[in-house]
């Protein structure tokens, strides 16, 4: 939902609910001018306010709806007033006139349009709207809402949306997502299209609405404006009437503003004419009617008749954010029931003499935004935005600051970071406040579009403690840094939905959690390493608990002796570290990690892979192996437990437990279990291999270059204490036992690296974020063009290793022909 004014009580008190009781949770989020946004912040209501609900502060912004402020510039406005709700059923959307304030959606006299559409049925049956024989109507009103979406798509990716967070953001993309079957419908053709949506983000509305009319191959002849502002000119009048056509406009006495002596000049044309009426209520609706030789237009919706709102784009030029909706009809009077209402039915030919404007109201974008950018750019120092997505599993979540500083502020957040100063909504006295210091280290920084300045993105993990409590009930934040301060935003929280059967850090097994935490687990001070150890104890806990709930039911099982839990995911219990010290948390991790692999055995019988769960252990453990091995390398002088990273990739991937007579690692026992699956049952063998390359490749292609990078560092070395066992690991997950010609394709090769950078996201911002760091990483995970040359190395050695052992077949490999004559010259003399 977008508007210009917002009143914070109304829409909680009366809005919220009704969207709430259409089961809308958390996922409502609101786009609102800045300058309006600023407002709500200033207001010092008590707690007593609150409670008896007599309040104009936000009491549930960022909590039980996403609230985010546009800013379009000094003496400019956001000032679009659309509403889109979507479902996996159906979407409805509004262009109105009215704000999200009491008078705007109870009083004044306003203007909406409303459509609706209900998705077709799944199969296309007889008489359905499915396909080809979708109908006209529900065709256009697909493309408008589509459109709309399109047009939120815009806005989130342009400069106006620089103080929208990550939350909201979010919301707003799972809006649109959600509405996604839309685009199955046929569009419209666009000769047959009678309706549009506008925005005037790129060109001027009204440049727009003349195209569309001089395409339809029409003349305008006729032009009436109601509205209640017209700006410091009458531009919009006089763009008509200087091109010789008949305008009028019906203004509301005492309450439209415009200039009365600019008004009188602008009479005296024989094409300008003006009705005046009077009503009690405040005519706040917007409407352009044309008329051309064969139809009517009309456009409605959040622009006044202003230069700022219909003659300039709000990028390009210096105009408002603007949306209408524009609606054509070859019956000369379907729109005449606009002017033929009271109050507007009374309207009589105007008087100048007595006619009275309406005062001046400075909301309508006509006083600067204090937000607006300083003329003294390098002293710039502003707050975008302040989001915090809470995680379900555990008491944890990840807090997320943006904003923007000039060259001499982001000297002082060099040498010594910030501090985010946090106040709780229900204590507005200050003297509780919370302040989250965000170090040098943690600041990613972007060029800005304003020469002097750059733009900053702060991503922390917060962990279970009492400072993470104005992150879970309505707040706001300030950045300071030295002596100076931004302006306040509000915090939006991002919880998962209650409910979910397998939350994220649990179904990943700490995949994403664990790897970036252990930077702080080591290089934090003794604060913070107690509360990632608490945290992340936390989440052991839960993990052991859903895996002893997995194995309950004792079904399933293939051999007696099997010592993990029967039925479901066959994994052994996690053990708890009682230990207080980071070395004991990541070897609980790493232990049932590995215990997992082992328990997670794939069943022929019921074609169970366990391609997901196997993919999420595999991504945990290179992760944290990077992270321990940069970090011992790094950090010489700091007890890092450099032997759990190289035993758990010793383990995993190239070697099995003692106590086993088949020496091959877990890895390669699932690989070679799947393909027994794959030759047993023939109709398997595609799904097998899809899943082994596409969850299972990538994490053994990173584990080798882990293993070359930080525990062998030269070749000779490698393959005598790997004994080419990544090679042969490779080579099991297709269906010859080694790479075919399209498997080196360019395509193939980009899917393994993308899914080999994702694994490490976060890890790689985190490294590259430090100097220190990052000189003792390697650059074949590092970058991504030596990656992507390493990758096909790797594939190509694995097809060395194949030829060796006379498994291989004779191949074209075309383009990568060299490379694999490379690589056998290179390295057959490592061949065992």
């Amino acid at each position: 939902m977008t508007t210009f004014t917002y009143s914070p009580r109304f829409f909680e008190q009366t809005v919220l609910p009704a969207l709430r009781d259409k089961n809308l949770g958390d996922e409502i989020a609101l786009l609102v001018d800045s300058k309006q946004y600023d407002s709500t912040l200033n207001d010092q209501g008590s707690s007593e306010t609150l409670l008896h609900g007599n309040y104009t502060q936000p009491r549930y912004a960022g909590q039980r709806y996403h609230f985010a402020p546009i800013s379009a510039g000094q003496r400019r406005a956001f000032h679009p007033k659309v509403h889109l709700l979507t479902s996996e059923r159906r979407v409805q959307a509004t262009i109105s006139s009215a704000n999200l304030t009491h008078p705007g959606l109870t009083s004044n006299q306003e203007i909406a349009t409303c459509f609706t559409i209900d998705a077709p049925p799944s199969e296309t049956s007889e008489g359905s709207n499915a396909g080809e024989s979708t109908s006209q109507e529900i065709r256009e009103k697909a493309a408008l809402c589509l459109d709309i979406s399109a047009y939120f798509e815009d806005l989130l990716d342009s400069r106006l949306a620089d103080s929208v967070d990550p939350v909201t953001t979010g919301t707003i993309s799972r809006t649109i997502d959600a509405g996604g079957w839309l685009k199955d419908i046929p569009k419209p053709d666009t000769n047959e299209r009678s309706t549009y949506f506008l925005h005037n983000l790129h060109r001027p509305l009204l440049a727009q609405v003349r195209e569309i009319i001089r395409e339809a191959g029409e003349q305008i002849q006729q032009v009436d404006i109601l509205a209640p502002f017209y700006g410091n000119s009458l531009a919009v009048p006089s763009s008509f009437t200087s091109d010789g056509i008949e305008t009028r406009l019906w203004l509301q006495n005492t309450r439209a503003q415009i200039s009365k002596p600019k008004l009188s000049a602008w009479l005296r044309q024989d094409l300008a004419s003006a009705r005046s009426y009077e009503h009690d209520r405040y005519v706040h609706a917007k409407i352009l009617l044309i008329r051309t030789n064969t139809a009517v237009y009309c456009l409605s919706g959040s622009p006044n008749a202003s230069h700022a709102a219909l003659l300039s784009s709000a990028l390009a030029d210096t105009g408002n954010v603007e949306a209408a909706i524009l609606r054509r009809s070859v019956d000369q009077d379907n729109f005449d029931y606009l002017l033929s209402k009271d109050p507007i039915s009374n309207a009589e030919p105007i008087s100048i003499d007595t006619f009275v404007p309406g005062e001046e109201l400075p909301m309508e974008g006509s006083t600067p935004s204090p937000d607006d950018r300083s003329s003294d750019v390098g002293d710039m120092f502003e707050l975008y935005g302040v989001s915090y997505r809470r995680r379900e599993s555990y008491d944890s979540g990840t807090l997320t600051v943006t904003g923007r500083a000039g060259t001499s502020v982001k000297e002082v957040i060099n040498e010594g970071g910030a501090e985010l100063v946090v106040q709780s909504q229900t204590n507005q006295s200050g003297d509780s406040q919370s302040v989250v210091p965000l170090r040098a280290h943690e600041f990613d920084w972007a060029e800005d579009e304003d020469e002097g300045s750059e733009t900053f993105t702060v991503s922390v993990d917060r962990y279970g403690d009492s400072s993470q409590q104005p992150f879970i009930e309505t707040g706001k934040g300030r950045l300071k840094c030295g002596d100076r301060q931004t302006s306040r935003r509000w915090i939006q929280t991002h919880t998962p939905t209650a409910g979910d059967a397998t939350p994220r850090d649990i179904v990943e097994a700490g995949a994403t959690t664990v790897p970036r935490a252990v930077s702080e687990l080591y290089l934090g001070d003794e604060a913070r390493r107690g509360e990632l150890i608490t945290s992340l104890n936390g989440l052991l806990t839960s993990l052991r608990t859903v895996t002893q709930q997995e194995g309950s039911e004792d079904t399933d099982s293939e051999s007696s002796g099997d010592d993990s839990p029967r039925g479901g995911l066959k994994v052994r219990p996690w053990t708890q570290s009682n230990k207080t010290d980071p070395d004991g948390l990541v070897e609980s991790f790493y232990s049932g990690w590995k215990s997992d692999l082992e328990g997670l055995r794939p069943t022929c019988s019921s074609e169970t892979y366990y391609f997901e769960e196997v993919e999420n252990r595999l991504k945990a453990i290179n992760a944290t192996t990077v992270q321990l091995l940069v970090l011992d390398e790094a950090y010489p002088d700091l007890s890092i437990p450099r032997e759990h990273a190289i035993i758990g990739i010793k383990d995993i991937y190239t070697l099995w437990d003692t106590s086993h007579t088949n020496l091959e690692s877990r890895v390669a026992y699932y690989c070679s279990y799947l393909r027994l699956c794959a030759s047993k049952q023939s109709q398997s063998t595609e799904e097998v291999y899809d899943g082994l390359q596409s969850h299972v490749l990538p994490h053994i292609l990173l584990a080798a270059v882990i293993a070359e990078s930080h525990i062998a560092q030269d070749y000779e070395t490698y393959f005598k204490q790997q004994s080419w066992a990544f090679e042969k690991m490779i080579g099991q997950c297709y269906p010859d036992g080694y790479p075919r010609p399209d498997d080196l394709s360019d395509e193939r090769i980009d899917e393994l690296v993308t899914t080999i950078n994702d694994s490490l996201e976060g890890i790689r911002e985190r490294i590259q974020g430090s100097r220190r760091l990052k000189r003792h990483a390697d650059e074949r995970y590092m970058d991504k063009n030596q990656l992507r040359t390493h990758v096909v190395e790797l594939l190509a050695r694995a097809i060395l290793f194949a030829e060796h052992s006379d498994s291989a077949r004779e191949y074209d490999y075309a383009g990568r022909q060299r490379t694999i004559e490379r690589v056998n010259q290179e390295f057959k003399e490592y061949l065992p």
